[in-house]
């Protein structure tokens, strides 16, 4: 049993702070460190019923239909179907009888989980399922698990402009994306009512093997918050819990008006979790989002980035090292971080190489250059001696081979196959005998016959800056002095005036700008902002500064009135709207 197992120590809230609070500077301090295990108790609150009330529903059923006065079964009619069938009460069973075709069967289930106009309105997402979707949306959360067949969790997510994977079938599962890759997934641990349901007490013993292995890393990879599961009937989902090996981080259990049960609290005291007292989902989530969203506004008062006007690190004259050719457009994100004076760093060794590879290969910025690579290409953007061979066109993260390695630098190359339009160039500088900080620079190079719209650029920007003023500066770990923060960052945009063939090439061709509006003359074939910053930056953050980033580089260069634009390009990186001066 769970509350046999010996717990070992893992992170736990300060004592003395009201978990809420611990929870939602968690959450802000660390955006996708949790994964949210959902329950029945979120759906019932939608007026959605369980995946045993359908069962019992449809025995109803049959015993209205052979004439049974249903007042003698009251709440049990399982126990009836026993006596007449002479075999238990099975939600697989059943509805094979019932509905012998894929249609009857999803027909007889909307009835349940999305039913027609004609019966009345149709079930409407709560206030839970809008907050949940607002904790992805920003990123806070981007891994579900729920045992719930309906679709509203997911609905929610899409509705909040989040492209979710849903994990309910095996076919989803060997096709899924990475879980790091993906902007939200859910995982439907007893499947889906379009699909197959796991609700017989055998098939709720044991999962398939596919589906053990995701659930297996998002236990030990994540944090857990707990909502609206009793622990008592999934047997298969309560003993993988309970047989995780590691606590990496903090495991939250939202209890409803202090209730819970004794397999509920077995597992609390198996994985030493923290028990939040609610009054339901609605209750609980909505008010998580308004403590994050306080957060954030004061550390935008307290943090707010400030424009700078010098530029130390344009790529005014830039060629890709180990280049024949520079690409049609660059797009460069740089970060300094201080103070860091070159005898109180340390050597760049051979773990801190491995760990940038590890943390390149499964940032989100790595799944967003291989999904651009697949733009038809003008010519090769980058021409690495490190690259795939010919044949190859993987997309991957290698030490680039031309010397540019040492005990104060690094240097790493992505997607150099002539076949692929884009390339990025990721370089580690430690401080010169002249400077005193570290310098870190990430260019990402494309050349294709298509544009890249302003939008793909700000996520592209984004997501470098996660890299780089926080996953990078972590991987570097002993390198860095303790006390060293990112302090300032560039974003720039080039494009070459001409092309292989020596025909003109604007700023507007290779970098699509047209939804900023008109300007009053042309912006050559460069753009570029400096900004002051004093902390590594969460993907919300980031995406907050590039925005005011893309607003000063419009205004800087002659458009008129970009506040249109502006607010699409923060549409695209999952922020609201605001008003712009």
């Amino acid at each position: 049993m769970p509350d046999e197992l010996s717990a070992p120590s893992v992170i736990t809230p300060t004592v003395g702070v009201d978990p809420r609070v611990a929870l939602a500077t968690s959450l802000h301090a660390a955006p996708g460190l949790y994964a949210v295990l959902i329950g029945s108790g979120m759906s019932r609150a939608a007026g959605v019923p369980t995946g045993w009330e359908v069962v019992q529903d449809l025995a109803r059923k049959v015993a209205l239909a052979e004439g049974v006065d249903l007042s003698v079964l009251e709440q049990a009619p399982e126990e009836w179907f026993a006596a007449r069938f002479e075999r238990e009460l099975r939600y697989d069973e059943l509805l094979a009888q019932l509905a012998r075709t894929d249609p009857e069967r999803q027909s007889v289930l909307r009835s349940y989980f999305d039913p027609p106009s004609a019966a009345g309105p149709p079930i409407q997402l709560t206030a839970g399922h809008r907050a949940l979707a607002a904790l992805c949306s920003a990123g806070r959360v981007r891994v579900v698990l729920t045992t719930n067949f309906d679709r509203l969790i997911e609905r929610a997510i899409a509705d909040a402009g989040v492209a979710v994977q849903v994990l309910a079938t095996a076919e989803d599962l060997e096709g899924m994306s990475p879980l790091q890759h993906a902007p939200a997934t859910v995982v439907k641990l007893h499947g889906d009512y379009m699909s197959k349901m796991r609700n017989a007490p055998d098939e709720l013993a044991t999962y398939p093997i596919e589906l053990r292995r995701v659930l297996d890393r998002v236990l030990d990879e994540y944090g857990l918050m707990v909502l609206g599961w009793s622990a008592d009937y999934d047997t298969a989902l309560r003993n993988a819990i309970a047989a995780c090996p590691t606590r990496r981080y903090p495991t939250y259990w939202m209890s409803y008006a202090g209730a819970l049960t004794e397999a509920a609290e077995g597992l609390i005291r198996n994985r030493s979790a923290t028990v939040i007292e609610t009054r339901g989902a609605d209750e609980f989530l909505v008010d998580l989002v308004e403590r994050i969203t306080r957060l954030e506004h004061r550390a935008v008062r307290r943090g707010r980035p400030t424009l700078l006007r010098q530029h130390h690190y344009s790529p005014r004259t830039y060629r890709p090292n180990g280049s024949s050719e520079a690409p049609l457009l660059l797009l460069r994100a740089a970060v300094t971080l201080g103070p860091a004076a070159l005898d109180e760093c340390g050597q760049i060794g051979p773990a801190e190489r491995e760990r940038m590879l590890r943390v390149l290969t499964g940032s989100d910025l790595t799944g967003l250059l291989v999904g651009l690579s697949v733009m038809p290409t003008v010519s090769p953007a980058v021409n690495l001696a490190a690259a795939p061979a010919p044949a190859s066109t993987a997309m991957i993260w290698v030490h680039t081979p031309d010397g540019r390695q040492s005990d104060v630098s690094a240097e790493y190359g992505l997607g150099a196959h002539p076949a692929k339009s884009v390339a990025a160039l990721l370089s580690v500088h430690l401080p010169g005998a002249a400077t005193g900080d570290v310098v870190l620079i990430l260019d990402t190079s494309v050349s294709s016959t298509s544009s890249v719209r302003i939008g793909q650029a700000a996520s592209l920007w984004r997501d470098a800056l996660v890299l780089l003023t926080s996953l990078v500066p972590e991987a570097l770990g002993g390198v860095l002095p303790p006390d060293a923060e990112p302090i300032s960052i560039e974003l720039h945009a080039i494009s070459q005036k001409t092309d292989e063939r020596g025909q003109a090439v604007d700023l507007t061709d290779p970098l699509d700008l047209t939804i900023l509006g008109q300007r009053s003359g042309a912006i050559g074939g460069a753009i570029g902002v400096a900004m002051r910053i004093n902390r590594g930056l969460s993907k919300h953050e980031s995406a907050e500064v590039v925005s005011d980033a893309i607003a000063s580089m419009a205004l800087a260069h002659g458009y008129l009135d970009p506040r249109i634009g502006i607010n699409a390009v923060r549409g695209e990186l999952g922020l609201p709207a605001k008003t712009l001066a």
